[in-house]
């Protein structure tokens, strides 16, 4: 019975340890410092596993992992999103999103079909905007609610 519940943990465990994104870091040698899941950096060897990502290579300023079977090629410093669902797509998605020279991560997009460049904050759950850009796209922001 013990043994039975001892694999059971496991097994759990195991299913929990997914990671949902992951970056790469660094290199030393044959090993990749990652990020996982916005954690504390570790440093993996090719071949070894950490929350669910494989090493599979590395090479000096990026790394080929496997999540879930999947291979994922990694570039220094770019978080890459490998985790399941999201994006009405059976599968999920990959989004990656290149740092600007001051670290912030930005991208192109549209509010009432007007062009916005919007800078994301991976904790955020509104967008904020200029009163310049507000009112380059139409918007009353004076009438709007924080």
């Amino acid at each position: 019975m013990k043994a039975l519940v001892v694999a059971m943990l496991l097994a759990a465990g195991t299913l929990m340890a997914h990671a949902d994104s992951v970056m790469l870091t660094g290199t030393i040698g044959s090993r990749a410092i990652l990020i996982v899941n916005g954690g504390a950096p570790k440093t993996v060897a090719v071949g070894e596993t950490w929350q669910g990502v494989r090493v599979v290579s590395v090479q000096p300023d990026q790394a080929q992992v496997e999540v879930g079977g999947k291979r994922v090629g990694l570039r220094m410093d770019s978080p890459v999103s490998v985790g399941g669902g999201g994006g009405g797509r059976a599968g999920g998605t990959r989004i990656v999103l290149p740092v600007d020279s001051r670290g912030h991560f930005m991208t192109a997009g549209s509010i009432n079909g007007r062009p916005v460049s919007f800078r994301l904050d991976t904790g955020a759950t509104t967008v904020g905007m200029s009163a310049a850009d507000a009112i380059r796209i139409g918007l009353d922001y004076e009438k709007g609610q924080p």
